[in-house]
């Protein structure tokens, strides 16, 4: 059985997903850099410090 989500392009999930009347994308970023605000990255973790901004 195959899984119907493996059909849906990555653009076509985001896409919808930012949409204004799902606003997933949005709530999901925002939870993010809440986690990110929260959690500073150490020093030496360049990945992890982009985002820590």
């Amino acid at each position: 059985m195959t899984n119907p989500w493996e059909e849906i392009s990555l653009s076509d999930y985001e896409n919808h997903m930012s949409l204004d009347s799902v606003q997933q994308l949005q709530v999901m970023n925002r939870m993010m850099k809440e986690q990110f605000d929260a959690y500073p990255a150490p020093p030496g973790c360049p990945f992890l410090a982009h985002f820590n901004q």
